[in-house]
């Protein structure tokens, strides 16, 4: 018996709760989806943020509205229930997607990125199927009650999951006596290391002339490998299946079996596709309003027909979005994949499209799963951050490393232009932002300027008494207290032989050779960073001058680098090696020459970029047909009678399936029945009874009509699900 799911505390403190669950909120339905948890030591520095229990991290993500930097695990419990935990609100993140971590493990360190006020760990817990609904995520629970007690949960000794078949996916269609070699992708999930001793072995259904064990492979807890097996497809046609299980070196079985399932060809022909992925353009995707694109599905000829010329896509239902009718299909003989696409435009509207095509063989039948394009078209209305944007245009007074007498008082003007959509009013300032303030006033009035317009604006500043090199920096802000994204900077040196024969160090930004100001770089990506640099001073550059990272975000193993030889007025270009974040959001690292007595001097040199978020991973909705509960195939009927058909099916896929999934009438006979009915809430590797209430008809005859599940967006998935009937 598998022990209960529960939860250690996910904070390197002691356990406080500073905002209960369904506490109020002012989103989705009014309550608090999870708990809000202490997460500082005793001197208030955040601390580290732990999984709450053994699972997969299978997303992490940024939402600036919401839970900020945030990691999600979901842990396939030995029950075979979900859970899924969210950690929110973290300012680092120690850990990636697709890692097996254990309870207790380092996955980040608190923060208050997001929608938050104060350091904190904001903990979301889903019991898929079994949840609370209508909050900012379904299925949620009360996390406290499952964090009394703590400590990790045992897992059993020995457990195996499966995570994807590499070769023959269930539904494979082989002539009878085919060898064929079945790859499974499995995962340790229990506690015990796999070694000698440990084996796969023939457990019920057809054997396909197995063996009656092989070895597991040698995996850790945690761990992912393959096992395979040799088989050969039986002499009976149609479908058939094979199951096999774990077992320990003592012989004692591990919970779950993996199984092999195929269809025996028979002598004749058949039309059949199955999708297999998205190309390009997945679900969701945003284009521009007009824009043409060739959209691309992946798709299986699972029947025993050679598509020729004569077959095609056709447009099917929905929104033909300026495409043809139809497409031909190239050669693609039974069992094997081929890349199927049509040239789309996105209407100029903004809004949700759905466009879905179909195959058609050449007596013009149409057969297969609909494949469905699924965009979304772009607003033209200007975006927030595009309204309020300055530029700088020239140093009108003073220029970077002008020299000035200590105590000096001096007027810093630069030219500016409003760049973006609005005009600046009553309430618009230039103001203090970082760096060395000189005694300059906390803010000044911008001019008034239109989009695009020209002005001066002028700060009176004191350089400092000692001598060096000092920088101040201001950003335009908007009456409601938002800064601009453009830094402007008066950039001085005072030094006490400013003058002639006098040595300066100095230096001066060129350009960006390589990766310029907001690039888009992905997470964890390494790249280099290269800068133009010229040598503005009087002093020659060489040993003991190193270029160096001074603040914002360390992206590089290392803290400085070596400058080689650059004369007075001459150019260099430094290149860092760099690596970009693991959460999403917009970077700086920020870098500075040094000479050899220790001083900063120069021009900062700034790498920008934007780590995007990660691609959701598509669903996997996967469907295997069980038995018929009632109404077997051919089943004679009294003319007008009404009946209930149950179909006994098997969720194989990874995506459990919940509101919104239905089984859909798909064609044939609809014997009174409706477009749909929903089914219900399903996990992962659970059987589910999928019902509808039918009327046979009236007229005597044989009626055969077919039904298929339907995700929430409306694509349909798994095998056709047939209800055959002889009405006498």
């Amino acid at each position: 018996m598998s022990e209960a799911f529960k939860l250690v505390l996910p904070v390197a403190t002691n356990f406080f709760v500073n905002d209960p669950f369904n506490s109020p909120r002012p989103y989705a339905n009014g309550k608090h989806e999870g708990i809000d948890l202490k997460a500082v030591d005793s001197g208030g520095r955040p601390v580290d943020v732990l999984a709450g229990q053994r699972g997969r991290v299978d997303k992490i993500g940024f939402a600036p509205d919401g839970y900020g930097n945030y990691v999600r695990i979901r842990h396939e419990w030995e029950d075979g229930s979900t859970y899924v935990t969210w950690y929110g609100h973290l300012s680092q993140v120690a850990t990636q997607v697709g890692k097996f971590v254990q309870a207790g493990e380092k996955i980040g360190v608190a923060g208050t990125t997001g929608n938050s006020t104060g350091v904190h760990l904001h903990l979301t817990l889903q019991h898929i199927g079994h949840g609370l609904h209508g909050y900012v995520v379904d299925d949620v629970v009360d996390p406290a009650p499952y964090l009394s007690g703590g400590g990790p949960v045992p897992s059993s000794p020995s457990q195996l999951n499966f995570v994807s078949d590499v070769t023959i996916p269930d539904g494979t269609i082989l002539q009878p006596g085919t060898s064929f070699t079945k790859t499974w992708r499995v995962r340790n999930t229990g506690s015990t290391t796999w070694g000698s001793g440990y084996q796969l072995a023939y457990k019920e259904g057809e054997r396909m002339g197995g063996p009656a064990a092989v070895a597991l492979p040698a995996l850790a807890p945690g761990q992912e490998g393959n096992v395979s097996l040799a088989l050969i497809a039986p002499n009976t046609q149609g479908r058939v299946r094979g199951y096999w299980q774990g077992r320990t070196p003592a012989g004692n079985a591990f919970e779950v079996p993996l199984w092999v399932e195929i269809v025996v060809a028979g002598p004749t022909d058949q039309d059949a596709a199955e999708f297999v992925a998205d190309v390009n353009y997945p679900p969701g995707s945003v284009l521009e309003p007009g824009q043409t694109f060739l959209k691309q599905w992946r798709v299986k000829n699972t029947g025993t027909t050679l598509w020729n010329p004569g077959y095609r896509l056709v447009f099917f239902s929905d929104n033909q979005l300026g495409g043809p009718d139809s497409v031909a299909t190239p050669n693609v003989p039974a069992g094997a994949e081929a890349v199927l696409g049509v040239t789309l435009t996105a209407p100029q509207a903004p809004g949700s499209y759905t466009s879905t095509w179909r195959l058609r063989d050449d007596q013009g039948q149409d057969f297969g799963e609909p494949l469905s394009v699924q965009i979304q078209v772009r607003s033209q209305d200007p975006q927030p951050d595009l309204l309020n944007q300055l530029t700088f245009v020239a140093d009108v007074t003073i220029p970077d490393g002008t020299p000035v007498q200590a105590g000096q008082v001096f007027t810093k003007t630069w030219r500016v232009r409003n760049t973006g959509q609005s005009t600046w009013s009553a309430g618009y300032v230039l103001a203090f932002f970082a760096d060395e303030q000189l005694s300059g006033p906390a803010s000044v009035a911008l001019p008034a300027l239109a989009p695009g317009q020209v002005a001066d604006v002028s700060l009176q500043l004191t350089a400092p008494a000692a001598p060096g090199r000092y920088k101040s920096t201001w950003k335009g802000r908007t009456p409601q207290g938002v800064f601009f994204d453009y830094d402007l900077y008066a950039d001085i040196v005072v030094s006490q032989g400013a003058g002639p024969g006098s040595k300066v160090d100095d230096s001066l930004f060129v350009t960006d050779v390589t990766i310029p100001d907001g690039s888009t770089v992905q997470a964890g990506a390494n790249f280099q960073k290269t800068w133009r640099i010229r040598n503005t001073g009087t002093t020659t550059w060489g040993p003991g001058y190193t270029l160096n990272f001074i603040r914002d975000t360390p992206m590089a193993s290392v803290n400085s680098i070596s400058v080689p030889k650059v004369l007075p007025g001459g150019e260099v270009n430094l290149t860092v090696n760099l690596k970009a974040p693991l959460s999403p959001g917009n970077y700086q690292t920020t870098w500075r020459l040094k000479n050899p007595q220790g001083q900063l001097f120069g021009h900062d040199f700034y790498a920008k970029i934007k780590v995007p978020a990660p691609q959701p991973a598509p669903p996997d909705n996967r469907a295997m047909f069980l038995s018929h509960e009632t109404i077997p195939l051919d089943t004679v009927l009294q003319p007008g009678q009404v009946f209930e058909k149950v179909w006994v099916v098997r969720n194989i896929g990874r995506t459990p399936w919940d509101a919104g999934y239905s089984l859909a009438y798909l064609d044939g006979a609809q014997l009174g029945g409706p477009e749909s009915v929903a089914i219900p809430a399903t996990p992962s590797m659970t059987n589910a009874r999928l019902k509808v209430t039918l009327t046979a008809p009236t007229t005597p005859g044989t009626y055969r009509g077919y039904w298929k599940l339907r995700d929430p967006q409306g694509k349909t998935f798994g095998p056709r699900l047939p209800v055959w009937i002889k009405v006498k």
